[in-house]
C-alpha cells in the first residue's frame, strides 16, 4: 500500500515539475520578447539579411522589467529572511494564502474575455492593416501553396497559412489573431 501511495505522490511530483518547467519556458520566451523585440523577429524570419538591426538592442520595457523583477526579487529574498516589517510581511503572507473558488475564478475569466472581446472587435472591420502590409503580405498569400514549404521557413510558412486560412474561412485577415489571443487568455 506504501509503495502505491509513493508512485502516486512521485507522479503528481514530476506532473507538477513538468508543468512548471512549460510554464517556465514560456514565461521567459514572453520576457525575452519584451527585453528583446528585434531577437524574436529575427529568429522568425521577419527581416530580410537583418535589415542591420541588432537582435539583442534593449527594447523600451527592458530598463522597467528589470528594475521590477530584480525589486521583487529582492522583496522575497528579504520576506524568507524574515528581515521586512511585520506589515509587509503580513501582507506577503495573506497574498500566498488567498485562494479563489473555480467557480469564481471562470466568471471572472469570462468577464476578462467579454470585455477583451468589447474593446477589440471593432478592429476587425476598420480595414486598417499595418504598412508592411501593401508590399509584403498581399504578394505572399497572393502566390500561397498550402502544400509546399519554401524559402520563408516554417515560421513564416504557419503565419502566412493562418493569415490565408483566415482568408479564405472568415475572409477577413483580422479574425484568427483574434481567435488566438482569446485561447492564449484561456490557457494562460
Amino acid at each position: 500500500m506504501e509503495i502505491v501511495q509513493r508512485k502516486k505522490v512521485l507522479t503528481r511530483m514530476t506532473i507538477t515539475w513538468l508543468l512548471y518547467g512549460a510554464t517556465f519556458v514560456v514565461s521567459i520566451l514572453s520576457l525575452a520578447s519584451t527585453a528583446f523585440p528585434a531577437l524574436v523577429l529575427r529568429m522568425m524570419g521577419g527581416f530580410e539579411n537583418n535589415a542591420g538591426i541588432n537582435p539583442l538592442e534593449p527594447g523600451f520595457y527592458f530598463a522597467p522589467l528589470i528594475i521590477l523583477n530584480l525589486s521583487l526579487l529582492f522583496l522575497g529574498i528579504l520576506h524568507h529572511k524574515k528581515k521586512l516589517p511585520n506589515l509587509l510581511n503580513r501582507s506577503i503572507k495573506s497574498i500566498f494564502n488567498f485562494e479563489l473558488s473555480a467557480t469564481a475564478a471562470f466568471f471572472i475569466i469570462l468577464i476578462l474575455i467579454g470585455f477583451y472581446l468589447v474593446f477589440t472587435v471593432e478592429e476587425l472591420f476598420n480595414g486598417e492593416y499595418f504598412p508592411d502590409w501593401a508590399f509584403r503580405g498581399e504578394e505572399m498569400l497572393e502566390n500561397y501553396d498550402p502544400m509546399v514549404i519554401g524559402e520563408p521557413g516554417i515560421g513564416k510558412h504557419i503565419t502566412i497559412f493562418f493569415n490565408w486560412a483566415g482568408l479564405q474561412i472568415f475572409g477577413n485577415l483580422k479574425v484568427v489573431p483574434l481567435i488566438s489571443s482569446v485561447f492564449l487568455v484561456v490557457l494562460t
